[in-house]
């Protein structure tokens, strides 16, 4: 059923439907805003149901979408009790692992005190009266949350946990009131920037497991490390969290999410080439909401009149996504600086690609354009490295291995439909029209892909591709290997500043931002770095002339998430 957005001023309207973190949505806004799929709802169910599952997805495919409806569909019930706990902040700690011996202790209590906050939530969502002991703990647990996070470390725990005594736990409030199962939902656990982290919550996550308690948690492809004795696929089933946009459910799923978010009065307003422009819209989020719901927000932009849609504005809007999705993977040089010749690399390797395929597409007519490409196997260990970094960001999304018998096989990967169009993939050149764009990006032909040899992605580069070890910082010296304990040089204890810190004093230009915006925020206000834009609470991103309610909001989302997973 359609939303009608009528009788509401259209500045206060945007600040809500062009929200794109379902985290950050009300229960009511989520269900208005959202169409789900029968897909969506096989996966909600095996998300509120027995058994460890992992929601694999790049950033902004539905993986939150999807765990807060399993927990509201889950308190709706009488018999699963579930909890939503969101990591995002785990960056927060990482100092911790700089300054303190016992960095992985306090992380692991970090993790385990959180999920009692989440299950004291849901008792109170349900509105059963919470007895002293569950008050008690939870309250104990927000105050060692909030040092923690803040980079103060308590001398003594007031409250310690282990997975065994947590399970306990939850089996006693699950008594108290009077639900069968426990289903903890973790958001944002993949812990991205930190191997170490990752490793310590699988291993958590694996203990956390019982016939009453099941753990679901949303990780990403490619860079997700797991604990030594966590096997994926035989401890856990693996769930895709992202659309295919060849499937025939998808334009008009998207469709319906758009007329859902914006309603029929801004639908009107738009004019008579809404649906086709929205379509191309959504085969350019390559399957990722998000994606799509940033170039509805771009298209119809911040004033209170919006304009008829345009190509030009269309056009323009899949280029900032696509710009969106190459941020997000250059901005590993900063969140993983060991690998920053590998993104290095893989930019360039990227732009090898489209041009491969550029070739590959300018001879064919738009219904036989393609999208995919294929690399012959086996692969170098690190130029897989590299397509991994792609598909965390979105870049790539990995399809199945193809034999062509005696000619070898080749692992395939289809790019992003913005990308594509973007960077002049798709091979229209300068002069097409939108239908064609349409026609060439809806086409998903499993068999005809671009077919790259590993030595044209620039092999010998590749295969001297080194890790970028920090100097010791006392003579400067180089390191020889990862795991040096001390400089072989002067003798000195080597040490790593803090990511979390360091990423918290980049300059706001490091944001996927217009560059416009980055100028009036330079020009009107004193805001510099990433912690200004977190720190900003007295909203002074609204003076800047053309930051209004919703670039505003946008500008500061990017911010908290580049210092989070």
């Amino acid at each position: 059923m359609e939303t009608i957005l009528t009788d509401k001023n259209l500045d206060d309207v945007e600040q809500n439907i062009f929200e794109e973190r379902a985290e950050r949505l009300s229960r009511t806004e989520l269900k208005k805003w959202t169409e789900l799929s029968e897909i969506d709802t096989t996966v909600i169910d095996k998300l509120k149901g027995p058994g460890v599952k992992l929601l694999m997805g790049p950033r902004g495919s539905g993986k939150s979408t999807l765990l807060k409806f399993a927990y509201y569909e889950s308190l709706d019930s009488t018999t699963v009790l579930p909890a939503y706990v969101n990591y995002s902040q785990s960056l927060a700690l990482e100092p911790l692992f700089h300054s303190q011996a016992n960095a992985l202790k306090l992380f692991r209590q970090w993790v385990l005190l959180k999920i009692i906050i989440g299950i004291h939530e849901s008792v109170n969502e349900i509105n059963h009266q919470i007895d002293q002991e569950i008050n008690s703990r939870a309250s104990i647990a927000k105050s060692i949350i909030r040092d923690l996070e803040k980079g103060n470390t308590p001398e003594i725990l007031e409250l310690e946990t282990s997975p065994s005594e947590l399970i306990e736990f939850l089996e006693s409030v699950l008594q108290k009131v009077s639900r069968n199962r426990c289903v903890l939902l973790l958001d944002d656990a993949a812990h991205a920037f930190s191997i170490e982290q990752q490793r310590e919550f699988f291993e958590i996550f694996r203990q956390l497991r019982s016939r009453k308690v099941a753990c679901k948690a949303a990780i990403y492809p490619g860079i997700t490390s797991f604990s030594h004795s966590f096997n994926v696929g035989h401890e856990a089933e693996v769930i895709e969290a992202w659309y295919d946009p060849a499937e025939d459910y998808y334009l008009p799923l998207m469709r319906q999410i758009a007329h859902k978010r914006l309603g029929t009065d801004i639908i009107t307003k738009l004019g008579s080439g809404f649906d086709e422009y929205v379509s191309l819209l959504a085969l350019a989020a390559s399957g990722q909401p998000r994606g799509f719901i940033n170039m509805l927000s771009e298209v119809v932009g911040d004033e209170n009149n919006p304009k008829t849609l345009t190509r030009r504005k269309t056009l323009n809007a899949i280029d900032s996504c696509a710009s969106y999705v190459d941020g997000v993977f250059r901005a590993l040089s900063d969140r993983l600086p060991r690998y920053k010749d590998f993104v290095t690399t893989g930019e360039s390797i990227k732009n090898i690609i489209l041009n491969s395929c550029n070739e590959f597409n300018k001879l064919k007519i738009p219904e036989k354009k393609i999208q995919a490409f294929g690399v012959k196997e086996p692969l170098n260990i690190k130029l897989e490295k590299i397509f991994q970094f792609y598909e965390y960001a979105g870049i790539v999304r990995k399809l199945k291995t193809h034999s062509r018998g005696k000619t070898g096989s080749y692992q395939r990967y289809q790019l992003h439909s913005a990308i594509m169009t973007s960077g002049s993939g798709i091979g229209l050149g300068k002069t097409f029209s939108t239908s064609d764009l349409i026609k060439s990006l809806s086409n998903y032909d499993a068999h005809d892909y671009c077919k790259i040899s590993p030595s044209k992605l620039l092999k010998d580069q590749v295969e001297s591709l080194a890790l970028n070890l920090p100097a010791c910082v006392s003579c400067g010296s180089d390191r020889v290997a990862a795991d040096q304990k001390f400089c072989m040089k002067c003798g000195s204890k080597l040490t790593e500043a803090s990511l979390y810190k360091e990423l918290l004093q980049k300059p706001i230009s490091a944001l996927s931002i217009p560059r416009k915006k980055i100028e009036g925020i330079s020009k009107h206000t004193k805001l510099k770095t990433i912690e200004d834009i977190v720190l900003d609470e007295d909203q002074t991103l609204r003076s800047v002339p053309g930051v209004g309610k919703v670039w505003s909001a946008r500008i500061r989302n990017l911010a908290e998430e580049y210092v989070s997973v």
